[in-house]
C-alpha cells in the first residue's frame, strides 16, 4: 500500500507526464522490493496479472472500500494521530529547500 498514491494519483505525488511503460517499470521496482523484503508472490500487489491497470483497479477498490469509510469514523485518538502526521509533513516541506541541478 506504500505506493498507492503514486499509482492512483501520480500528479499529486509529483509525477507528471509519466507513460504507461514508465509506470510498468515503477510497478516492477515495487514488486522487486517487496520480493526482497520477503513478501510472497501471491501477496505482492505489484505482481497482479494485468500490470499497472490491474494494480490501479485494486488500489482504487481498497481506497473506496476501506480508506474513505475510515475517514468518516475517526475517533479522537485517530484525529490526534492524523493532525500530528500532517504537522510533521508540513514542517518537513517548509524546511526543505527545493534545488534542482542539471
Amino acid at each position: 500500500m506504500l505506493f498507492r498514491s503514486q499509482v492512483l494519483r501520480p500528479e499529486m505525488s509529483g509525477i507528471h507526464g509519466a507513460t504507461e511503460e514508465e509506470f510498468e517499470g515503477f510497478n516492477h521496482f515495487w514488486a522487486t522490493l517487496a520480493y526482497a523484503l520477503g513478501v510472497e508472490d501471491e501477496y505482492n500487489i505489484a505482481l497482479q496479472s494485468g500490470g499497472v491497470a490491474a494494480t490501479r483497479r485494486y488500489y482504487q477498490q481498497v481506497y473506496e472500500t476501506y480508506y474513505v469509510p475510515c475517514m468518516f469514523q475517526i475517533d479522537h485518538d485517530g484525529k490526534v494521530l492524523w493532525e500530528a502526521f500532517f504537522k510533521v509533513i508540513e514542517n518537513r516541506l517548509r524546511a526543505r529547500k527545493f534545488e534542482f541541478q542539471f
